[in-house]
């Protein structure tokens, strides 16, 4: 939990969207297995935290959509030109 805490906005920013996805899931167990042994300050720093990576992730996720579009339109354009030359 102390190693999700320290994470900086850049760090985070520059975390892979897999490892993003990781903080996540890890934050969601804590809270999950929680017996309402968190202290309520640790649990409100890793649920504002847990935005900060959600915010980050999706935006990382509508770059990567953003790319793939890209490609698939390169790609239509090649099999445009292929049936052209036919």
């Amino acid at each position: 939990m102390k190693e999700i805490l320290k994470l900086t906005k850049k760090e985070i920013e520059n975390l892979s969207f897999n490892q993003q996805m990781e903080y996540l899931e890890e934050i969601n167990d804590l809270f999950q297995k929680d017996n309402g042994d968190m202290d309520v300050e640790n649990a409100l720093e890793l649920y504002k935290k847990s935005l900060e990576i959600l915010s980050k992730a999706k935006g990382k996720l509508n770059l990567l959509k953003e790319e793939k579009e890209k490609i698939d339109k390169e790609y239509e354009k090649l099999f445009d030109n292929e049936k052209i030359e036919e």
